[in-house]
């Protein structure tokens, strides 16, 4: 270190100074300039002191860069990292349409319900748009379904509402007869006139005039016949009483005999009178016919039994109680004709009933019928004393032994003084018991066992159905 020394005048010290701190200068920024790492005092580097272009990206410290820091527009797009900018910053509204690439936006972006009917582009939902089952009912609107939008034979039976199909939706001849329930055709749904001849079963025909061949055209059965203008009325074979010939209705016609033919005739007009009948009688290949009569016309009891053909009186023909007992011929009322229940203790004549047809109770088995298989039924009664409080067993055999027995019923009551008040039934298990039951017992007996000492019941008695070969019956 040089040491500073003066001669005293203030010149020489004065330039001595000057000198002394101008080489201390010196040193000092020579010292700054080549420190490791520099050494600036803070807040001394200011913006003229950087030169243009001076700070590069290794000079700024992480995170130096803020906001204010940055100019409107200086992060252009090749600024941003890839994939940098998320969901939290971007601003509210700011991917506009233009934003998005074509098929950016699928199924798995969008909210549930996001998409309203105002959002979309009248025809923009192409069906390449559409996932698989995604339309449902919902999300279409009423009458949106167009006719070209079904595929043919789609509506099946089940989509098809009850009541739904209106003889609007029919088409024409649409409804073939095996789509017609049997019975459905009733009087309602036959337009008027739309039963024709060669609709019906039977055989319809008009009758030719007196003239014509009478022999071609007769058939037995029923037939229709046709309303004629009353102009050619006359010429046909209707019914006439006085001037008026009565030409609707429904004509019955039955051979009698090779020779002789009725005829009956219902008139369909309500203007008419009642039936009217004729016969006609075969001359050679011709008819002698005799005049139409009416049945209001027939005097009391001249429709005898001869005038009245086989098996046209009907049961709604007959009056009420108009067949008394001589009209009933012996025998000809049979199950068939009995009502159930009708015939009554006081119907039934004195021994009316033989002895061998009473069911019989006896202490000796009597054959009441035969079981499935052909083995007999028999039917066994007792009516036995008990001592009244006491413990009692009465055994009651009903067949050698107890093989190839089947009890088919078995009742039994216990009673005191077979008074009905006092008698009580004999149980099937010690769950039911009162004071008696049945107990099974060994050699083709059965037994009825009183347990309880306490009860004054002094008979039993009963009876018991049984099947089992005749041979195992007790001796």
């Amino acid at each position: 270190m040089s040491i500073l020394t003066t001669d005293g005048t203030g010149y020489a010290e004065q330039k001595l100074l000057d000198n002394w701190a101008a080489e201390y200068a010196k040193r000092a920024v020579k010292e700054h300039r080549e420190a490791t790492p520099a050494d600036h005092p803070d807040g001394s580097v200011t913006t003229p002191k950087i030169g243009d272009g001076a700070v590069t990206a290794e000079k700024l410290a992480s995170a130096a860069v803020t906001a204010p820091k940055l100019d409107d527009g200086a992060v252009t797009t090749d600024k941003l990292d890839d994939y940098c900018v998320t969901q939290m910053k971007l601003a509210q509204g700011a991917v506009s349409n233009n934003r998005l690439q074509n098929d950016a936006v699928d199924s798995r972006v969008l909210a549930a319900d996001a998409v309203v009917t105002e959002n979309i582009k009248d025809g923009n939902v192409s069906t390449s748009k559409l996932g698989n089952y995604v339309v449902t009912n919902e999300k279409l609107a009423n009458a949106s379904v167009a006719e070209r939008n079904i595929s043919d034979k789609a509506v099946t039976t089940d989509k098809i509402a009850d009541y739904a199909v209106g003889q609007q939706q029919l088409a024409q001849a649409a409804v073939s007869n095996n789509r017609i329930q049997s019975g459905a055709v009733d009087e309602r749904t036959l337009a008027d006139g739309a039963v024709t001849a060669d609709k019906c079963a039977f055989y319809p025909y008009e009758y030719e005039s007196y003239s014509g061949d009478l022999n071609s055209r007769l058939k037995t059965g029923l037939c229709i016949i046709s309303n004629t203008s009353s102009s050619t009325a006359s010429q046909y074979h209707y019914p006439k009483k006085g001037d008026t010939q009565y030409v609707g209705g429904f004509m019955y016609t039955a051979a009698l005999s090779d020779s002789f033919i009725s005829q009956v005739f219902i008139p369909t007009n309500v203007d008419a009178p009642t039936i009217a009948y004729r016969l006609m009688r075969k001359s050679g290949t011709s008819y002698v016919i005799s005049d139409w009569k009416f049945a209001d016309e027939l005097a009391n009891g001249s429709v005898t039994t001869e005038k009245i053909a086989d098996y046209v009186v009907t049961q709604n023909k007959l009056a009420q109680g108009s067949v008394s007992n001589n009209c009933i011929q012996s025998g000809a009322v049979d199950t068939r004709c009995i009502a159930d229940g009708s015939v009554t203790a006081d119907k039934l004549a004195p021994d009316a009933i033989p002895s061998g047809e009473l069911a019989v109770y006896s202490e000796i088995p009597q054959r009441i019928g035969t079981w499935i298989d052909g083995t007999p039924v028999w039917r066994l009664a007792f009516d036995r004393p008990l001592t009244p409080n006491a413990v009692n067993n009465i055994d009651i055999a009903v067949a050698k032994s107890e093989e190839n027995v089947r009890i088919i019923n078995r009742q039994a009551y216990a009673t005191l003084d077979h008074n009905m008040i006092d008698t009580g039934k004999v149980a099937d298990s010690d769950v039911d018991a009162t004071a008696l039951i049945w107990t099974n017992y060994t050699n083709g007996t059965m037994r009825i066992t009183k347990t309880n000492t306490g009860s004054p019941e002094n008979y039993v008695y009963g009876y018991i159905d049984y099947a089992t070969p005749e041979s195992n019956l007790p001796e």
